[in-house]
C-alpha cells in the first residue's frame, strides 16, 4: 500500500522509494491528479522535471517537511478511457457534456470523479484489482486510470475500444529519506542526484514510444482507438479544465490553482 510505503520512507524504514503521496499527509499533493495538468510529454519535462518549476517546488517543499528528499518523477502515462461498448464511435460526444449511458470506473480522488462529472459520465468506484473482472461481466463498461500501455497490457481482452482523450498524467514522485541522503559522502549525494535526474528524463522519453507503440497494438489487436482532433482536444482540455480545476481549490487551496493557472497562462471563468 503506497501510503504505507511513504510512511515508512518518513521514519526511515524504508530509505528510498518511487510511489504517489496520499493527501493524507498534506492535500497538497492531489494537485498530480488535476485533469490536463500536464499538455503532454514535453510539457512535463518542463513543468516537473526541472528543479525551477512550481511542480518540483511544491513537492520539495512538501516532502522536505516531512523529512523526504525529492529526488525527481517518473511519468506513467496519460490516462484516456477504455471501455467494453461506446454509446457513439465519436470522440466529441464522447467527451462532451452530453449524457452517457456508460458507467465507468473510476479511482474514487475527487479529481477523478470531478473528471467523469464534467463528461457526464455516470461512475463506480470498483476496487482496480476487481476491474477486469467486472469489465467482463458488464458491472461497468469502461474506466478512466490507465494510460494506453496499461489498456493493452492489462484490460486488451477485456475492452473494445478506447478513447485517446489524454485526461489525466499519472506521474510517480521519486524520493529518499533525507536523513538517509545527508549521511551519505558528499560525492555520493552527487551520484543519486544525477542519477535519478538522467532517469527521469529517459523514463519520460520512453514512455512516450511505449504509448504510441501501444495505441498502434491496440489497433492491430481489434481494438477500436478513439482519436481527437487538435481540436477537439483543445475544446475537452478547456471545458474539463473550467469544470474541474475551480472545483478542487478547496481541497488544494487557491493558491494552489492559482499557481498552476499563472503557470499555463490559463484564465478560469
Amino acid at each position: 500500500d503506497y501510503t504505507v510505503v511513504y510512511g515508512q520512507v518518513i521514519t526511515g524504514d524504508i530509505e528510498i522509494a518511487a510511489c504517489p503521496i496520499s493527501s493524507q499527509y498534506d492535500p497538497r499533493v492531489d494537485v498530480m491528479t488535476l485533469p490536463f495538468l500536464s499538455g503532454g510529454f514535453e510539457d512535463f519535462e518542463s513543468n516537473y522535471m526541472s528543479q525551477d518549476s512550481y511542480m518540483w517546488t511544491l513537492f520539495e517543499d512538501i516532502t522536505s517537511a516531512q523529512g523526504v528528499k525529492l529526488l525527481g518523477f517518473f511519468n506513467t502515462g496519460f490516462m484516456g478511457l477504455g471501455a467494453k461498448k461506446v454509446d457513439q464511435e465519436n470522440f466529441a460526444f464522447l467527451t462532451g457534456s452530453e449524457s452517457k449511458t456508460m458507467l465507468m470506473r473510476c479511482p474514487g480522488g475527487e479529481a477523478y470523479t470531478q473528471t467523469m462529472a464534467a463528461m457526464n459520465y455516470p461512475t463506480t468506484t470498483i476496487p482496480y484489482s476487481d476491474l477486469y473482472s467486472a469489465l467482463q461481466s458488464g458491472l461497468c463498461d469502461g474506466w478512466l486510470g490507465g494510460s494506453p500501455l496499461v489498456n493493452y497490457d492489462s484490460f486488451r481482452d477485456a475492452i473494445s475500444y478506447f478513447i485517446d482523450c489524454n485526461v489525466i498524467n499519472e506521474s510517480i514522485p521519486v524520493m529518499m529519506n533525507a536523513e538517509a541522503f545527508e549521511s551519505l559522502p558528499a560525492e555520493y549525494q552527487t551520484i543519486v542526484t544525477d542519477v535519478f535526474n538522467e532517469m527521469q528524463i529517459r523514463v519520460n522519453a520512453e514512455r512516450q514510444e511505449q504509448e504510441a507503440q501501444a495505441l498502434a497494438d491496440m489497433e492491430t489487436y481489434g481494438i477500436t482507438v478513439i482519436r481527437p482532433t487538435e481540436d477537439e482536444q483543445v475544446a475537452l482540455r478547456d471545458a474539463v479544465r473550467a469544470q474541474v480545476w475551480p472545483a478542487m481549490a478547496g481541497t488544494l487551496g487557491q493558491d494552489v490553482i492559482d499557481e498552476i493557472c499563472a503557470m499555463y497562462g490559463v484564465e478560469l471563468p
